[in-house]
């Protein structure tokens, strides 16, 4: 069964041609982001389309000419930049949460059970 190729500026990354280097996009990105459970995955997996597209894009203008044609790849290269920083800026934000809870839970003392103090 052949993949579905969807085509247009903001149409799925689901395409029968370019998956290598997307699979390689994705593996060096998920290296370099290393999200950790599925939420993490998501913003991840957003990071890595929106970065796809700018490489279209790229690829796009090149033989884009017409002006509203350029008007267009603007427009949809500033969505994808934009859904880029907010994803880093949403996944580092978590990345660092979890840190931080992991760094305190190790540096603090146990918390006193009143019973234990009571001897309850």
């Amino acid at each position: 069964m052949q993949p579905i190729t969807l085509t247009g500026l903001t149409a799925n990354d689901v395409r029968t041609t370019g998956r290598d280097e997307y699979q390689h996009l994705a593996a060096l990105l998920e290296a370099e982001l290393r999200p950790e459970g599925p939420f993490e995955a998501i913003l991840a997996a957003e990071i890595v389309r929106a970065a796809w597209r700018l490489r279209r894009f790229a690829q796009l203008e090149e033989n884009t000419y017409d002006e509203p044609g350029r008007v267009a790849l603007d427009r949809a290269r500033s969505h994808a930049s934009n859904t880029i920083r907010r994803n880093t800026a949403e996944l580092r934000r978590l990345q660092t949460e979890r840190q931080a809870q992991f760094d305190l839970a190790l540096d603090l003392p146990r918390l006193v059970n009143l019973k234990d103090l009571f001897h309850l």
